[in-house]
């Protein structure tokens, strides 16, 4: 990374959370709130001991389960959200889904536009039977943002003291992930692009070879090719589809659980380094996660 990207990232940075992400729904706030849907959709199911699951987030769609079976009443459940979502002000746009778990089926659904009314309720105030479900709620506008009143002094001192401090809490933080993935790319060579470090690996795409240490292991080419999609978008979720598509394209060589294979084969060639995690997210795909 040279000095001029590392200064148009800095600024993007820094406009960015200057800006508008600096005044929307804290991130961590939307999560506890989707896990308040959870815990009183469970009270109402007439079950106080079972545990709502971590909510699964992918993009603007939040995914929380259950470690029991519950039923639930169709009115009760929008009446909920929405006032949860109002309180807190989440959005004011967002779609509701029950999925159940046995056949993997939309139950039931709604989409609620508190900004221009236009909410669509089907089959309002029925019950639906006891089975695994999981709630997934979608939010098609980003967070609202949270407006600055002029004569609030102390929220505008803390904005003042925000605009002033962060830039150079990005820099440094910038300049500390520069120095530190330098450190853990030290001998290797940074101009060949076929050479991708993984935690304590090497990944060498054009041999297909993972080094660790004094130790190489061969991939298969499929293996690496799914190795190459999984860190093409490291830290998010690929779907299967997308993943299948990129690795096995129009042969048609494949079944169903081909992927989940591979996928068992790469986690144990990886298996070396505990920061390294391929991780199922369950009817969506996988996620390569590299930890510091």
């Amino acid at each position: 990374m040279n000095i001029l990207r590392l200064v148009v990232l800095f600024l993007l940075c820094f406009h960015t959370v200057s800006g508008a992400a600096m005044n929307r729904t804290d991130e961590g706030n939307i999560e506890v709130a989707m896990r308040l849907i959870g815990h009183e959709l469970l009270l109402n199911s007439g079950d106080s001991t079972s545990r709502v699951l971590p909510v699964v987030k992918v993009g603007n769609r939040y995914e929380v389960s259950f470690d029991a079976a519950i039923d639930f009443d169709s009115g009760f459940l929008y009446n909920l959200v929405d006032s949860i979502f109002i309180s807190n002000g989440i959005s004011e746009k967002y779609r509701v889904e029950m999925v159940n778990l046995d056949t993997e089926e939309v139950i039931f659904s709604y989409f609620v536009d508190n900004e221009t009314d236009s909410t669509m309720l089907p089959c309002r105030q029925r019950d639906q039977p006891m089975t695994n479900y999981n709630l997934v709620i979608t939010l098609i506008d980003l967070p609202p943002m949270a407006l600055e009143t002029e004569d609030n002094v102390s929220a505008s001192f803390g904005w003042f003291n925000v605009r002033t401090i962060l830039p150079g809490i990005l820099l440094i933080a910038m300049l500390v992930f520069f120095f530190r993935k330098r450190k853990s790319t030290e001998g290797t060579d940074d101009s060949n692009p076929d050479l991708i470090q993984l935690g304590s690996y090497v990944f060498n795409k054009r041999n297909m070879v993972l080094t660790r240490e004094d130790e190489s292991t061969e991939l298969t080419s499929k293996e690496a090719d799914l190795l190459v999609v999984l860190h093409s978008s490291v830290n998010n979720t690929i779907e299967r589809e997308v993943i299948l598509n990129s690795v096995w394209g129009d042969e048609g060589d494949y079944v169903g659980r081909t992927l989940d294979v591979f996928v068992s084969k790469l986690r144990k060639k990886l298996s070396a380094d505990p920061n390294i995690k391929i991780t199922n997210i369950r009817g969506v795909g996988y996620r390569l996660i590299l930890n510091d």
